[in-house]
């Protein structure tokens, strides 16, 4: 037999096994059984998590905790992280609402800043000279700093 047939059956055949196995696992992830086996591993994952982030294990410090970390007295300092723990699932949530109604709102106050702007935007004039009325142009004592016309 032709040694490129050869390789083109187990190439064939390799790709059957790889399509049947990429199949079970797609159906394993997706069935009952699958998803409540993911979930279980996610949430011993999460209390392991926060086993280890609690305080109750500080008297397991090993010698490498102790590397470098000698003070000026002849103690030691633990290089311990003593950062805030990131925040739970529930508060990550929580946030993600409460940012996308501040963007709402937001985008709520500005399409109205926009309209009221865009209507009084030619009122912004002095009525004596006609000239635009901004920071630039009027005194400190609210006149206009072309023609002096007192605008309050």
């Amino acid at each position: 037999m032709n040694p490129k047939i050869i390789n083109l059956i187990i190439l064939v055949l390799m790709l059957m096994m790889m399509l049947s196995a990429f199949n079970y696992f797609l159906s394993l992830f997706f069935s009952k059984i699958g998803l409540s086996v993911i979930f279980l591993i996610w949430l011993l994952y999460q209390v392991y998590k926060m086993r280890n982030s609690s305080g109750r294990h500080t008297n397991n410090n090993t010698y490498y905790d102790h590397i470098n970390t000698y003070t000026s007295d002849g103690g030691f300092e633990y290089k311990r992280s003593t950062g805030e723990a990131k925040a739970g699932i529930v508060t990550r949530i929580k946030e993600w609402f409460l940012e996308r109604k501040r963007l709402y709102h937001y985008a709520k106050f500005k399409k109205n800043w926009d309209l009221i702007q865009k209507k009084y935007a030619l009122d912004m004039r002095c009525p004596y000279c006609g000239s635009d009325l901004t920071v630039f142009n009027v005194t400190s004592d609210a006149k206009c700093n072309y023609c002096k016309n007192k605008l309050i």
